[in-house]
Formats: C-alpha cells, structure tokens, sequence
C-alpha cells in the first residue's frame, strides 16, 4: 500500500466507491480530460508552506501543486513525523464533478504520474512526482459531495522515500 493509501485510511478515507463511469488507471494508462471549461489552475504553494517556509518543500514540488481558481483553504494540518506531510482542505463553487475532473488534468499537466482515480460519492485522485531533491512526493485528493453549494475537498502531500 502506498504512503497515501495509508493516510487515507488514517485520515478516515478508506471508505471508497469505485464507479465504472470514471477513468481508472490500468498498467499504467488512464485517460485524461481537457481541464473543464470555465476552470483554471493555480499555486497551491502559500497554503503548504504557510508556518513551514520554503525550506521543507522543493521548488518544483511547490510549483506543481494547484488548486482550481476560487478555491478557499479552510485548515490545515500537519503529519507527525520526520517527513514533509501536509493537509490542506479547502472549499469551491464548483460542482464536485467539474472538480474531480480538474485534478487528473492538471496533475498530469505539472508532471504528476497519476497512480489511480477513483469515482465515486467520494472521488479521489493519487499521483506521484520524482523531485529534484531525490524525495518522491505522493499527492492525494480527495473530493467530497457539495454542501450548501460549496464543494469540500483536501489535498494532501508527502514524501515517500529517501534519496538515494
């Protein structure tokens, strides 16, 4: 089980719905989406080094986390432990399936290597990036039914394992 899947199931995640409308990685492969008409990506970097500074985050890891435009940070929490985890949970207006469209295409975009999306009442979104620091960082999104018109959904990232 990867790192994330782990944290999934820390976090209370591990109840997941597959449904076989969504696009699901099989040996490697997974069909990705144009990023949905009326969205648009941007830095998620202050909300993951806000109390941290950048020191705990490589560039090109902090240059390719994104969130859609309009989103809001709601928390934030950290892992305990020696390696860089962090949460951030955020809300948009966006409905949930406009949002777990929006990941898959622009991890991929920023050199994410997407490991699995799962589809679902719950859509979830795992992905991988070698870092130019050695690390290899794990991604994982989770997005949540909309409440109140506004779309809850988490991002979370970690280092998986020490550099050679």
């Amino acid at each position: 089980m990867t790192g994330w899947g782990k944290a999934l199931l820390g976090l209370g995640f591990g109840s997941l719905v597959v449904s076989a409308i969504a696009p699901l990685v099989l040996h490697d492969r997974v069909v990705i989406e144009p990023i949905p008409k009326g969205m648009r990506a941007i830095s998620a970097a202050p909300a993951f080094l806000a109390g941290v500074g950048s020191a705990y985050l490589p560039k090109d890891v902090a240059r390719a986390l994104v969130v859609p435009k309009g989103a809001r940070a709601t928390s934030t929490s950290d892992g305990i432990g020696s390696y860089f985890e962090r949460q951030v949970d955020y809300d948009i207006s966006f409905p949930q399936a406009k949002v777990a469209a929006f990941f898959p295409a622009v991890l991929k975009q920023r050199g994410w290597h997407l490991l699995s999306t799962t589809s679902g009442r719950i859509d979830i979104v795992i992905a991988t990036l070698g870092s130019s620091d050695g690390w290899t960082w794990e991604i994982g999104v989770r997005i949540s039914p909309a409440k109140g018109g506004l779309t809850p959904f988490s991002v979370q990232i970690q280092q998986m394992q020490e550099p050679d």
